[in-house]
């Protein structure tokens, strides 16, 4: 039990310093409102300190994630978005995969890069709800609005274009894309 718990302990301390000292944020980890969190905290307390020096050096952050709550991942493209924005150096490395919500992590950065051999999933985003008929009917409204909104980011990052994320969702299919085949969508800039 002490073991784990100290486990735990070492990585969010080695993450911690990684952030602050190198500037690199890794998001190994489903994309979660821990995790979501974690990231836009080492994000918030980099801006500060280069406010404190007046320097504005780029941010890498690493990404293997198999994706995770749409909800939660949008507070991190937000995020991402402005500091870009602001004139920030985003950069993203997907180092092994990066699953549906967190490809989108990486498709908003400023430089996007992936290993040879990363894999990226592309859907439309899926629920697990139960309920009458009516609660399902919001919740399918609801799941409309974030496909609608999760196209529009995904225009505005890449070269992936309204009919093939819309037959994606009429063929109700996971696609997995290779280092390759995203540099040919332009959902990474280089392959490392």
């Amino acid at each position: 039990m002490f073991e784990g718990m100290f486990r735990d302990s070492a990585i969010e301390e080695m993450r911690m310093a990684s952030a602050m000292h190198h500037r690199t944020i890794y998001m190994c980890e489903t994309v979660t409102d821990d995790a979501c969190f974690k990231l836009n905290y080492y994000l918030d307390r980099i801006e500060r300190l280069d406010k404190h020096s007046g320097k504005k050096e780029p941010i890498t952050i690493v990404i293997s994630s198999f994706g995770g709550s749409i909800y939660d991942g949008l507070s991190s493209i937000s995020r991402i978005e402005k500091m870009v924005e602001d004139g920030y150096e985003i950069i993203s490395i997907i180092d092994a995969y990066a699953m549906s919500m967190g490809s989108a992590l990486s498709q908003v950065c400023s430089k996007r890069y992936a290993r040879r051999y990363s894999t990226i999933l592309y859907h439309q985003p899926s629920t697990y709800q139960q309920g009458t008929c009516s609660e399902l009917k919001i919740q399918f409204d609801e799941l409309m609005r974030l496909w609608e909104l999760m196209k529009t980011i995904t225009k505005k990052h890449t070269l992936m274009d309204e009919e093939y994320l819309e037959s994606l969702y009429k063929g109700n299919k996971d696609v997995y894309l290779t280092a390759e085949q995203c540099l040919d969508f332009g959902i990474i800039d280089e392959i490392l």
